[in-house]
């Protein structure tokens, strides 16, 4: 094969290469240090971690786009369960989310969304 069949073969290779990498990404929602629902958009849940800007030391991510809204029972508020996702609930006080939720990680904090 000589370069200019390389050079065609490369560039027919390529794009489409590059197509099928972009296409895979995902929109992953996580919580910010002034507790805000933010989305990253990533080809995985570590790599919109690493890529999560202002991210809280606390927050995982879920995949997709999460809209948290208060309703007139109290605010929502959003925990890790102990499977590593991202949960959320209605509570009037963040201590009683703390408390009451049976799948709450141990480690997981509560955020006002």
């Amino acid at each position: 094969m000589n370069n200019l069949t390389k050079a065609i073969a490369l560039s027919v290779v390529l794009p489409s290469a590059t197509f099928a990498f972009v296409a895979s990404a995902q929109e992953y929602t996580y919580v910010d240090t002034a507790s805000n629902l933010r989305v990253e958009e990533a080809n995985g849940p570590m790599q919109a971690i690493a890529q999560a800007e202002d991210i809280h030391p606390r927050s995982g991510v879920v995949e997709g786009r999460l809209d948290a809204n208060t309703t007139s029972d109290g605010e929502t508020y959003l925990y890790i369960n102990t499977e590593g996702e991202l949960r959320s609930t209605v509570s009037t006080d963040p201590m009683i989310v703390i408390n009451t939720a049976e799948d709450i990680h141990p480690r997981s904090g509560v955020v006002e969304a």
